[in-house]
Protein backbone atom coordinates (compact mmCIF):
# COMPACT_ATOMS: atom_id res chain seq x y z
CA UNK A 1 0.00 0.00 0.00
CA UNK A 2 1.68 3.14 -0.87
CA UNK A 3 -0.21 5.38 1.07
CA UNK A 4 -0.39 9.25 -0.58
CA UNK A 5 2.98 8.75 -2.18
CA UNK A 6 0.83 9.23 -5.89
CA UNK A 7 -1.64 11.23 -4.99
CA UNK A 8 -1.99 14.71 -5.93
CA UNK A 9 -1.48 17.28 -3.05
CA UNK A 10 -4.80 19.50 -4.51
CA UNK A 11 -6.86 16.28 -4.11
CA UNK A 12 -5.51 15.80 -0.45
CA UNK A 13 -6.51 19.29 0.47
CA UNK A 14 -9.94 19.30 -1.15
CA UNK A 15 -10.52 15.64 0.56
CA UNK A 16 -9.30 17.25 4.06
CA UNK A 17 -11.67 19.83 3.58
CA UNK A 18 -14.94 17.76 2.95
CA UNK A 19 -13.59 15.47 5.58
CA UNK A 20 -13.90 18.20 8.04
CA UNK A 21 -17.12 19.62 7.02
CA UNK A 22 -18.61 16.11 7.05
CA UNK A 23 -17.50 15.47 10.26
CA UNK A 24 -19.02 18.42 11.51
CA UNK A 25 -22.30 18.48 9.60
CA UNK A 26 -23.08 14.78 9.42
CA UNK A 27 -20.98 12.24 11.18
CA UNK A 28 -21.64 14.41 14.65
CA UNK A 29 -25.36 13.03 14.05
CA UNK A 30 -23.97 9.12 13.88
CA UNK A 31 -22.52 7.02 16.44
CA UNK A 32 -19.13 7.60 14.04
CA UNK A 33 -15.93 8.30 16.18
CA UNK A 34 -12.87 10.27 15.50
CA UNK A 35 -9.26 9.74 16.94
CA UNK A 36 -6.55 12.62 16.94
CA UNK A 37 -2.68 11.83 17.10
CA UNK A 38 0.07 14.05 16.04
CA UNK A 39 2.12 11.92 13.21
CA UNK A 40 3.76 8.78 13.46
CA UNK A 41 1.95 7.90 16.95
CA UNK A 42 0.37 4.74 15.46
CA UNK A 43 -3.14 6.09 15.04
CA UNK A 44 -3.86 4.40 11.55
CA UNK A 45 -2.87 0.97 12.70
CA UNK A 46 -5.03 1.64 15.97
CA UNK A 47 -8.05 3.14 13.81
CA UNK A 48 -7.97 0.15 11.81
CA UNK A 49 -8.86 -2.75 15.06
CA UNK A 50 -11.35 0.13 16.36
CA UNK A 51 -13.28 0.48 13.24
CA UNK A 52 -13.24 -3.34 13.15
CA UNK A 53 -13.88 -3.93 16.17
CA UNK A 54 -17.20 -1.41 16.09
CA UNK A 55 -18.27 -2.80 12.52
CA UNK A 56 -17.94 0.81 11.11
CA UNK A 57 -16.09 2.34 8.01
CA UNK A 58 -12.60 4.09 8.08
CA UNK A 59 -12.35 6.04 4.99
CA UNK A 60 -8.79 6.09 4.48
CA UNK A 61 -6.95 7.61 1.80
CA UNK A 62 -10.38 8.33 0.17
CA UNK A 63 -13.54 10.23 0.66
CA UNK A 64 -15.93 9.47 3.30
CA UNK A 65 -19.40 7.74 2.76
CA UNK A 66 -22.27 7.75 4.75
CA UNK A 67 -21.62 4.72 6.52
CA UNK A 68 -21.09 5.29 10.68
CA UNK A 69 -17.09 6.10 10.27
CA UNK A 70 -13.92 5.98 12.12
CA UNK A 71 -12.21 8.99 11.42
CA UNK A 72 -8.31 9.52 11.66
CA UNK A 73 -6.09 12.74 11.14
CA UNK A 74 -4.05 15.33 13.27
CA UNK A 75 -6.48 17.89 14.84
CA UNK A 76 -6.54 20.43 17.24
CA UNK A 77 -10.28 20.68 16.96
CA UNK A 78 -13.41 17.96 17.95
CA UNK A 79 -15.17 18.90 14.65
CA UNK A 80 -18.79 18.32 16.36
CA UNK A 81 -17.42 14.89 17.58
CA UNK A 82 -19.07 13.34 20.52
CA UNK A 83 -16.50 10.46 21.05
CA UNK A 84 -12.94 11.58 20.58
CA UNK A 85 -9.92 9.22 21.42
CA UNK A 86 -6.56 11.20 22.03
CA UNK A 87 -3.42 8.85 20.77
CA UNK A 88 -0.29 9.78 22.68
CA UNK A 89 3.42 8.92 21.83
CA UNK A 90 6.38 9.53 23.63
CA UNK A 91 7.95 12.22 21.20
CA UNK A 92 11.60 11.08 21.19
CA UNK A 93 10.20 8.40 19.12
CA UNK A 94 7.72 10.63 17.27
CA UNK A 95 10.80 12.53 16.25
CA UNK A 96 12.75 9.36 15.39
CA UNK A 97 9.87 7.58 13.22
CA UNK A 98 8.91 11.24 11.57
CA UNK A 99 13.11 11.48 10.65
CA UNK A 100 12.84 8.13 8.98
CA UNK A 101 9.78 8.99 7.25
CA UNK A 102 10.68 12.35 5.98
CA UNK A 103 14.91 12.22 5.52
CA UNK A 104 15.28 8.93 4.72
CA UNK A 105 11.78 8.24 2.92
CA UNK A 106 9.77 5.05 2.58
CA UNK A 107 7.47 3.08 0.58
CA UNK A 108 4.98 6.04 1.18
CA UNK A 109 7.51 8.66 0.50
CA UNK A 110 7.71 10.47 -2.97
CA UNK A 111 11.57 10.82 -3.73
CA UNK A 112 10.86 13.94 -4.96
CA UNK A 113 9.55 15.38 -1.49
CA UNK A 114 12.14 13.72 0.27
CA UNK A 115 14.53 15.87 -1.36
CA UNK A 116 13.12 18.89 -1.11
CA UNK A 117 12.62 17.94 2.38
CA UNK A 118 16.43 17.46 2.98
CA UNK A 119 16.84 20.89 1.62
CA UNK A 120 14.44 23.20 3.55
CA UNK A 121 15.97 21.05 6.54
CA UNK A 122 20.11 21.70 5.80
CA UNK A 123 20.25 18.02 5.83
CA UNK A 124 23.79 16.72 3.94
CA UNK A 125 24.32 13.15 5.34
CA UNK A 126 20.63 12.23 6.03
CA UNK A 127 22.37 8.43 6.85
CA UNK A 128 24.31 10.34 9.84
CA UNK A 129 21.10 10.54 12.25
CA UNK A 130 22.80 11.75 15.48
CA UNK A 131 24.46 14.52 13.81
CA UNK A 132 21.92 15.45 11.28
CA UNK A 133 18.79 15.09 14.25
CA UNK A 134 19.09 18.50 15.81
CA UNK A 135 18.79 20.50 12.31
CA UNK A 136 15.49 17.98 12.03
CA UNK A 137 13.85 18.54 15.25
CA UNK A 138 14.32 22.57 15.07
CA UNK A 139 13.20 22.52 11.69
CA UNK A 140 10.05 19.91 12.99
CA UNK A 141 9.01 22.89 15.96
CA UNK A 142 9.18 25.53 13.69
CA UNK A 143 5.60 24.79 12.51
CA UNK A 144 6.47 24.46 8.75
CA UNK A 145 6.18 20.71 8.57
CA UNK A 146 2.76 18.74 8.47
CA UNK A 147 0.21 19.12 9.85
CA UNK A 148 0.99 22.70 10.14
CA UNK A 149 1.69 22.60 14.10
CA UNK A 150 4.33 21.26 16.37
CA UNK A 151 3.48 18.48 19.12
CA UNK A 152 4.00 21.22 21.51
CA UNK A 153 0.33 22.50 20.15
CA UNK A 154 -1.22 19.21 20.23
CA UNK A 155 -0.39 18.88 24.10
CA UNK A 156 -1.16 22.22 24.89
CA UNK A 157 -4.95 20.95 23.18
CA UNK A 158 -5.14 18.20 24.28
CA UNK A 159 -3.45 17.09 27.64
CA UNK A 160 -6.19 16.82 30.46
CA UNK A 161 -9.13 17.69 27.39
CA UNK A 162 -12.36 16.14 29.10
CA UNK A 163 -14.78 14.40 27.41
CA UNK A 164 -11.98 12.06 25.67
CA UNK A 165 -10.50 9.07 25.97
CA UNK A 166 -6.58 9.26 26.21
CA UNK A 167 -4.90 6.12 24.84
CA UNK A 168 -0.98 5.98 24.25
CA UNK A 169 1.16 3.83 21.57
CA UNK A 170 3.33 1.97 24.99
CA UNK A 171 0.04 0.79 25.97
CA UNK A 172 -1.10 -0.52 23.56
CA UNK A 173 2.12 -2.26 22.73
CA UNK A 174 2.31 -3.61 26.18
CA UNK A 175 -0.94 -4.66 26.81
CA UNK A 176 -3.00 -4.63 23.73
CA UNK A 177 -6.21 -6.51 25.11
CA UNK A 178 -6.51 -4.16 28.11
CA UNK A 179 -5.97 -0.89 25.84
CA UNK A 180 -8.79 -2.06 23.35
CA UNK A 181 -11.36 -2.83 26.36
CA UNK A 182 -11.15 0.46 27.74
CA UNK A 183 -11.47 1.80 24.09
CA UNK A 184 -14.39 -0.69 23.34
CA UNK A 185 -16.03 0.89 27.04
CA UNK A 186 -15.88 3.90 25.91
CA UNK A 187 -17.39 3.56 22.58
CA UNK A 188 -19.84 1.57 24.00
CA UNK A 189 -19.34 -1.51 21.86
CA UNK A 190 -20.20 -5.13 22.54
CA UNK A 191 -17.20 -6.72 22.82
CA UNK A 192 -16.16 -10.70 22.28
CA UNK A 193 -13.49 -11.42 23.77
CA UNK A 194 -12.42 -14.07 21.09
CA UNK A 195 -13.00 -11.73 18.33
CA UNK A 196 -10.91 -9.07 20.24
CA UNK A 197 -7.75 -11.50 20.68
CA UNK A 198 -8.23 -12.61 16.76
CA UNK A 199 -8.28 -9.03 15.94
CA UNK A 200 -5.07 -7.79 18.01
CA UNK A 201 -3.41 -11.19 15.91
CA UNK A 202 -4.65 -9.95 12.86
CA UNK A 203 -3.06 -6.71 13.36
CA UNK A 204 -0.06 -7.27 14.98
CA UNK A 205 3.63 -6.25 13.84
CA UNK A 206 4.52 -9.62 13.15
CA UNK A 207 1.41 -10.49 10.96
CA UNK A 208 1.47 -7.02 9.35
CA UNK A 209 5.36 -7.12 8.34
CA UNK A 210 6.38 -10.44 8.49
CA UNK A 211 9.13 -9.61 11.32
CA UNK A 212 9.56 -8.87 14.68
CA UNK A 213 9.58 -6.02 17.02
CA UNK A 214 13.30 -4.51 16.51
CA UNK A 215 13.62 -5.95 12.97
CA UNK A 216 14.18 -3.11 10.30
CA UNK A 217 13.15 -2.30 7.19
CA UNK A 218 13.48 1.22 6.13
CA UNK A 219 11.33 1.01 2.94
CA UNK A 220 8.76 -0.01 5.08
CA UNK A 221 5.73 2.54 6.65
CA UNK A 222 5.92 0.07 9.66
CA UNK A 223 9.51 0.37 9.53
CA UNK A 224 10.96 -1.45 13.50
CA UNK A 225 8.23 -1.51 15.70
CA UNK A 226 9.43 -0.54 19.06
CA UNK A 227 9.36 1.70 21.92
CA UNK A 228 11.87 3.55 23.05
CA UNK A 229 13.75 2.88 19.94
CA UNK A 230 15.02 6.97 20.44
CA UNK A 231 18.13 5.53 22.60
CA UNK A 232 19.98 4.71 19.61
CA UNK A 233 20.02 8.23 17.81
CA UNK A 234 19.81 10.74 20.04
CA UNK A 235 22.91 12.97 20.79
CA UNK A 236 23.31 15.88 23.72
CA UNK A 237 22.78 18.54 21.03
CA UNK A 238 19.96 16.32 20.13
CA UNK A 239 18.63 16.50 23.58
CA UNK A 240 18.98 19.73 24.47
CA UNK A 241 17.35 21.34 21.37
CA UNK A 242 14.77 18.80 21.92
CA UNK A 243 14.24 20.06 25.65
CA UNK A 244 14.23 23.87 24.68
CA UNK A 245 11.31 22.94 21.92
CA UNK A 246 9.31 20.67 24.26
CA UNK A 247 9.51 22.05 28.16
CA UNK A 248 8.62 19.42 30.60
CA UNK A 249 5.41 18.57 28.63
CA UNK A 250 6.63 15.24 27.86
CA UNK A 251 7.09 14.18 31.91
CA UNK A 252 3.59 15.42 32.20
CA UNK A 253 2.19 12.25 30.34
CA UNK A 254 5.27 9.95 32.34
CA UNK A 255 7.81 10.62 29.56
CA UNK A 256 11.07 11.13 31.85
CA UNK A 257 14.37 10.63 30.12
CA UNK A 258 16.56 11.93 33.14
Amino acid sequence: MAGNRNRHRLVLRLEGLYRRLFMFFWASKSRSFLLTEYPKSGGSWLTTMVAELAGVDFPRNRFPSERRSAFQGHYLRRYGQKNVIVLWRDPKDIVISYYFHAVIGNSHTNPAHTEAFRKACGIVEPENIPKELPKFIRYMFSGKMSPRFTWSDFFDRWHGAEGCLHVSYEELRASPETAMTRISEYLSVDMDEASLRAIIDKHSFEKQTGRKPGEENQSSFARKGLVGDWVSYFSDEANSVFKECVGQRPAKLGYCYE
